[in-house]
């Protein structure tokens, strides 16, 4: 059905609208920059029945890493039996005991070879704005209308559902929402505006200008007003300045939720956390259901240090092992993003990995194992080449720690889906 839904929007594009389509592609660049991480003249298409399964799996991974993560701040010596270091004591105490986890997040992962999804990440920061942007060009281009008239399809707004996911564990789930961003920096959240469009008051006021009204935190903007959500950054609670003591006390006490999880979307994103979730000896921390979905959805991960672990059931001395087997693994940092640190192993030579091995020993690094994805072709949207032929990610979204709707699609040449390495990212259709 895919096959036969690509070939057909690839006759249409060729023979009526590659020109339009193209122009339609710029216009939308000159409007929106964020579009031009698009540079593909095709979405991905995923058929309803897998995007639907995946969407339940995705459920249950959910489940499982945010009960590991209540266990992670509740336990110092889980924490420690992972290798998760000392210096987060301090921020995951801040939320211990009201804290919840993040609004939004994604998990990052790949279809694999024999159509099973693998979770390789998660993110509770997840910066959706050029996929929503893409997709809303893609969704009002002239070869979208013609192609949905021969093929049922839906599209996605992420938008939309990244503000549903603030009715979440809310007494009243329709009602507004008031949303603080204390240091004034939105971090690329453009969804906010959306909020602000369905009702919800959204301020980027300093933080002086809240304080402690009985238990809730209200801002001064224009007029008081309480806060029910708060944007706050794990380096600001680091190294907290007395004007931010009203929000800190606000987080520690439950007056308010912190739009990205904290403690919990610390630990959740943290990948040292997925080896709870892939090493069987965890695997009675979890319900049946739960267990199940864990043991077929995320691949081997441990974090990499002397000592011994099991691999596929046998016992096996980590570092020898993670040398030996370079073609099945990946190095990362635990801790890093857009793909810095990352070492594919197959991908590099021997020698290239062994230094990594070496560097992963003196820092905060996880091996995984590798999950080379889907390999398709796009018609490509500028340059001189006609077709463009990358992996791809498949990275559903939770909204509200449990709504799964949506997802991000990021096209690599390199390997590494990230911005830093080039991923290009495009639309997603759910073909019917």
């Amino acid at each position: 059905m895919i096959a036969d839904a690509i070939r057909r929007y690839d006759e249409l594009l060729i023979g009526h609208y590659l020109d339009d389509t193209r122009e339609h592609l710029a216009r939308a660049i000159e409007r929106e920059p964020l579009v031009a991480e698009c540079k593909v003249l095709r979405p991905y298409f995923v058929a309803a029945r897998v995007y639907e399964e995946t969407r339940a799996v995705t459920a249950l991974l959910g489940r499982a890493i945010v009960a590991a993560a209540d266990r992670l701040v509740a336990d110092k010596r889980l924490r420690a039996a992972i290798g998760i270091p000392d210096y987060f004591d301090e921020v995951l105490e801040l939320d211990r005991v009201h804290g919840r986890a993040s609004v939004m997040a994604r998990f990052d992962g790949m279809l694999a070879a024999d159509g099973v999804f693998k979770i390789i990440e998660y993110n509770s920061q997840p910066e959706f704005s050029p996929a929503r942007a893409i997709d809303d060009m893609f969704a009002t281009s002239r070869i979208a209308a013609h192609f949905g008239r021969e093929v049922g399809f839906r599209t996605q707004r992420l938008d939309e559902y990244a503000v549903d996911g603030l009715g979440a564990d809310r007494a009243d789930p329709r009602s507004p929402a008031a949303i603080a961003v204390p240091g004034g920096d939105d971090r690329g959240r453009y969804w906010l505006r959306h909020a602000q469009a369905r009702g919800h008051r959204v301020t980027f006021a300093p933080y002086d200008r809240f304080h402690l009204d009985g238990a809730r935190l209200v801002v001064e903007d224009g007029e008081p007003w309480p806060i029910d959500y708060v944007v706050l950054q794990w380096e600001d609670a680091l190294c907290p300045t007395d004007d931010m003591e009203p929000v800190l006390a606000a987080v520690r006490s439950g007056a308010v939720r912190v739009l990205d999880g904290f403690s919990r979307g610390l630990l959740c994103g943290y990948k040292h956390t997925l080896e709870l979730l892939s090493d069987p000896v965890h695997a009675t921390m979890f319900d049946a259901p739960v267990a199940a979905a864990l043991a077929l959805h995320v691949p081997w991960t441990r974090g990499v240090r002397e000592r011994t672990t099991t691999y596929g059931g046998e016992s096996i001395d980590l570092v020898p092992f993670i040398l030996r087997n370079r073609e099945r693994l990946v190095l990362k940092p635990s801790g890093g993003s857009q793909g810095q640190g990352v070492v594919i192993g197959p991908q590099a030579d021997d020698a290239t990995w062994t230094q990594a091995v070496t560097r992963a020993l003196k820092h905060q690094y996880i091996a995984q194992e590798w999950i080379p994805g889907e390999v398709g072709e796009y018609p490509a949207a500028i340059g001189d080449a006609t077709r463009l032929t990358a992996t791809t990610d498949f990275n559903p979204f939770v909204w509200g720690g449990r709504d799964v709707r949506g997802c991000q699609v990021r096209l690599a040449t390199s390997g590494k889906h990230s911005a830093d390495d080039g991923a290009i990212v495009t639309a997603v259709w759910v073909i019917e």
